[in-house]
């Protein structure tokens, strides 16, 4: 028995302060900025430690890909390692800042 893959996945954004969060859903192959202020994408305007346009990230064959962009100032943390890429597995966390 196969299992079916799955379309859209939702990435969860939480900061430290209270109302601090957002919840966006990604659609399978569909490719969206994500920094402090990107110029289209999602925003994260409350945390001063991210880039404008910090990283792409893409939902593709059941696996989060997230691409660190070259001008961002500050690593993504993904397993404990300073990292430029990776892909996940759903229910994965990574750490941006």
């Amino acid at each position: 028995m196969s299992v079916p893959s799955r379309r859209v996945v939702e990435l969860i954004v939480t900061g430290p302060e209270s109302g601090q969060t957002w919840r966006q859903t990604l659609l399978q192959d569909h490719v969206v900025r994500v920094g402090r202020a990107p110029q289209s994408g999602w925003a994260v305007p409350w945390d001063r430690t991210i880039s404008r346009e910090h990283f792409d990230v893409c939902w593709k064959q059941d696996r989060l890909a997230v691409v660190c962009l070259p001008n961002a100032t500050n690593p993504i943390k993904f397993k404990g390692n300073n990292i430029q890429n990776f892909s996940a597995l759903p229910a994965k966390w990574f750490r941006l800042g």
